[in-house]
């Protein structure tokens, strides 16, 4: 064959897989979305493996595996699961780019793959960077909804990025670098409500539900304080069977919130994780949390449970201060300060509960226990168990100092906030 004919089969064969690249939302595809979203990575993977193989031209399995990665990094927080999700970025995202760009997954999956990293980074406080992937997300995901306003995936990411600029201070620092974004807490809400319900009313659209739930579960427990907002999604959340660990978490995050406590252990009490799923260490911590705000001593099972299972640095900090909390109010003074100097040493303190908690071990300042329980109770909603706390003392011999005697005050008129007597919450503010 003459030379020039060989670059021209070449040349052809190139455009043809070029061509043959394409997104195809199959039923292998549906199922390995909705196993990953389920926590059921093993299974996920498996559907994706077999989709490869029956139809490699379907670059859509790589948005797929991406999610797995990212979830796989944001709850387990393993660092080498971390640097190999980051590393996969170009390669994944030069995939989906040779894929149709007259689909609506085409701009959809480039922005939920930097949408992923970026929250990827800001778990390890990669911060430069992650500002950089949401903002492309954002203009990708703007360009996807003018060019396919009925594609209701859309509405996850975008409902979430407009709520986390619509929350931004206007004199924040960043806010002239991000003014190409814009948005408001409401319509972001409005966005991922509209998804989470239409998943609900239309077997269209069902597989969207977990992923929605996660995002508002998210924004639930980092940015808004709506009572209202967390009361409407859980009135949606409890529709749903507790089987899904994204489900509990979402009920839980919501019911803890709203000090709810009873509710919330009983739900964990009564849910086993499926043995075949990734492990939600969190919700192990978070039983914890629920019996130490009814000084249940079984707090520090879930606590020591957590810190022997989980490798990731989260929440490791906080664990040792709870426990040490627990020795405190059992009257053991030098197991709060073995449990407290922990500290210092275990974990991180990306989050506001272990940077709190280091700080308590470097200040040495031992709580005050009578408060410290007041302020447990009042966490898990048993404001008449607060109160009868803080009205059994006798201000006179509690040797309370100044900061003490404030809080003891504060302590009491938000108990009686929380009974809803209103006169007495503003006599003792």
């Amino acid at each position: 064959m003459r030379k020039s004919s060989i670059i021209l089969v070449v040349l052809l064969l190139s455009s043809f897989s070029v061509k043959a690249q394409y997104f195809d939302f199959s039923e292998d595809c549906k199922n390995a979305y909705l196993n990953i979203s389920a926590l059921e990575f093993d299974k996920g993977m498996a559907l994706i493996d077999k989709e490869r193989n029956q139809n490699p031209g379907n670059v859509l399995q790589i948005l797929y595996l991406n999610y797995l990665d990212f979830l796989k990094v944001v709850i387990g927080e393993q660092e080498n699961d971390y640097d190999e999700f980051r590393d996969t970025k170009r390669k994944r995202l030069r995939l989906i780019r040779t894929g149709d760009k007259d689909s609506p997954y085409y701009l959809y999956s480039l922005a939920n793959l930097n949408l992923q990293y970026a929250f990827a980074r800001l778990r390890f406080k990669d911060y430069f960077s992650a500002l950089f992937e949401i903002k492309r997300a954002f203009h990708l995901l703007e360009r996807n909804v003018e060019k396919y306003p009925e594609f209701l995936p859309n509405y996850i990411g975008f409902g979430l990025l407009h709520t986390m600029v619509g929350s931004i201070p206007k004199n924040y620092k960043w806010v002239s670098w991000l003014a190409s974004m814009d948005g408001t807490v409401e319509q972001g809400y409005k966005e991922l409500f509209m998804v989470l319900e239409k998943a609900q009313n239309n077997s269209k659209y069902s597989h969207l539900m977990n992923e929605a739930v996660f995002f508002l579960t998210f924004l639930e427990m980092n940015i808004s304080a709506d009572r209202a907002q967390a009361e409407k999604l859980l009135l949606l959340l409890n529709k749903e069977p507790n089987k899904q660990p994204l489900i509990v978490f979402a009920k839980l995050s919501i019911l803890k919130r709203t000090s709810r406590n009873e509710e919330a252990i009983k739900i964990l009490d009564e849910y086993h994780q499926s043995d075949s799923s990734y492990p939600f260490h969190y919700l192990t911590y978070l039983h914890g949390l629920l019996n130490l705000n009814k000084l249940d001593q079984q707090a520090n099972t879930y606590f020591q449970k957590y810190l022997n299972e989980f490798k990731g640095g989260s929440y490791i900090k906080s664990s040792y201060q709870k426990m040490a909390w627990l020795a405190l109010i059992n009257g053991n003074i030098d197991e709060y300060q073995r449990l407290i100097n922990f500290c210092k040493t275990k974990g991180n303190d990306y989050l506001g509960s272990d940077d709190h908690a280091e700080k308590e071990a470097e200040n040495k300042e031992i709580p005050n226990v009578d408060l410290l329980k007041a302020r447990l109770l009042y966490d898990g909603g048993y404001y008449e168990k607060s109160l009868n706390e803080l009205t059994k003392l006798n201000l006179n011999s509690a040797n309370f100092n100044k900061t003490e005697t404030t809080e003891y005050y504060y302590r009491i008129a938000r108990n009686y906030q929380g009974l809803e007597q209103f006169d007495k919450a503003i006599q003792f503010y």
